[in-house]
């Protein structure tokens, strides 16, 4: 945000030079989380709050929103606690991921969603492990497969790095963006 502004002023700057889209990032682990006390899953109500608001402001100014939803966000997990030590394509994961969504998704039925991406620059996070690399393939195909019996329409990608797509990881990106809708990458 532009320093000394608020959030308000700084979009409404931004829309004067013709804004398309915002990007909105949540980590999976920040969304809900394992209550031990009651021996159940918890929405974050901060997170609930989040998508509430994001289902009015951003229709109000017909602005779409590019979501990022993140089991991977660069080089760290983000799956909720009880969930880590899993493997990515292990069923209680993928299970307990599309219920999220399901979920956070019910709650934003009037944005105009640009695309989702499931996961940020992942191959940081994914590195040399051939079989991680395919478990997360498997857990990608599974969860959009899903996301998409709903939302049929809806764009759905993964973000790698550019240097990972070009020179570290591109055989196993390539084989990762085989699954997606579109190819997402980070440069800077």
């Amino acid at each position: 945000m532009a320093q000394g502004m608020d959030y308000l002023t700084a979009f409404e700057i931004a829309q004067e030079v013709q804004l398309d889209f915002i990007s909105l990032s949540f980590s999976w682990d920040i969304m809900e989380y394992w209550n031990d006390t009651s021996a159940t899953w918890q929405w974050n109500s901060t997170a609930e709050e989040n998508f509430e608001i994001m289902d009015y402001f951003y229709p109000f100014y017909d602005v779409q929103v590019a979501l990022v939803i993140c089991p991977i966000d660069t080089n760290n997990l983000r799956i909720p606690e009880p969930l880590q030590g899993f493997n990515f394509n292990d069923s209680e994961v993928v299970t307990q991921f599309t219920r999220m969504i399901d979920y956070y998704l019910g709650l934003i039925p009037n944005v105009d969603l640009l695309c989702l991406s499931l996961g940020n620059e992942v191959d940081i996070f994914l590195g040399d492990d051939e079989v991680v690399w395919e478990q997360y393939e498997s857990f990608f195909t599974q969860v959009k497969t899903h996301i998409q019996q709903t939302y049929p329409l809806l764009v759905i990608g993964t973000k790698t790095t550019y240097e990972g797509l070009l020179y570290n990881y591109p055989d196993e990106i390539v084989a990762l963006n085989m699954h997606t809708d579109v190819i997402m990458t980070t440069y800077y």
